[in-house]
């Protein structure tokens, strides 16, 4: 696996939320759990209340699939801007699965499935495989080039 941390900042009262973007599978929720239990501090993720406990002052982490999540549609506050300034960590568990199950997951999303509850249709996960990436939705260069 591949973990690492990118930061400008310093912990302090008012340190800037590091946010964490993840593949399904990756083990984003263990590493949140982790980083609360070592920290005493709030973490969250991009889905809880629709994202706004990210912005609240003190939230130490935030997971998040951007660039890829609604198939590379950010939040308004998951800018450019915002990651410019503040930290990121970058978990990347094992791609072979983690892109399959994350595009399982968009599967799901589309046709208003329960998340995790089925297998997309192996003609559904080349289509989107082979299209995934020629656009490049899941680059891990995007992520380089917002960090850099």
């Amino acid at each position: 696996g591949f973990l690492g941390f990118g930061t400008n900042s310093s912990i302090s009262d008012d340190y800037p939320v590091m946010w964490m973007p993840t593949f399904p599978g990756s083990g984003s929720e263990m590493l949140l759990n982790l980083a609360q239990s070592l920290t005493g501090l709030p973490v969250s993720g991009i889905h809880a209340f629709h994202g706004k406990q990210c912005l609240v002052p003190g939230t130490l982490m935030c997971k998040t699939h951007y660039p890829a999540d609604g198939v590379g549609a950010p939040y308004e506050y998951e800018s450019r801007s915002r990651f410019s300034t503040t930290s990121i960590v970058f978990m990347l568990r094992n791609p072979a699965r983690a892109i399959p199950s994350g595009l399982n997951w968009l599967w799901e999303k589309k046709y208003q499935k329960a998340s995790h509850s089925m297998k997309m249709p192996l003609d559904y996960w080349r289509a989107m495989r082979n299209e995934t990436f020629e656009t490049g939705v899941f680059s891990i260069h995007k992520w380089k080039a917002m960090i850099d």
